[in-house]
């Protein structure tokens, strides 16, 4: 699971100058998290946060039209194939 939230902060970076997702721990698949992140101001208004499956090469949307401003969302993930 800690790949997969790895594999979306890396998803993000692309398409923000400076936004930095923080690994949250104790994950497990299927349960609530809370993601934090750090912006600036040229950074987006919204983003969107993926997990990356690596084996299928798949992605999952987890949050749409996140606000970068909120610093944080907690979330429950669905259940994921493992990878």
């Amino acid at each position: 699971m800690f790949a997969r939230l790895a594999a979306l902060a890396a998803l993000a970076l692309p398409l923000a100058s400076a936004l930095t997702l923080n690994t949250p721990t104790n994950v497990t698949n299927v349960g609530q998290v809370t993601i934090t992140w750090e912006a600036t101001t040229a950074d987006p208004g919204s983003f969107d946060i993926e997990m990356a499956n690596t084996i299928f090469h798949n992605t999952f949307a987890i949050a749409g039209n996140v606000q970068t401003s909120a610093g944080s969302i907690t979330i429950t993930l669905p259940e994921v194939p493992v990878g």
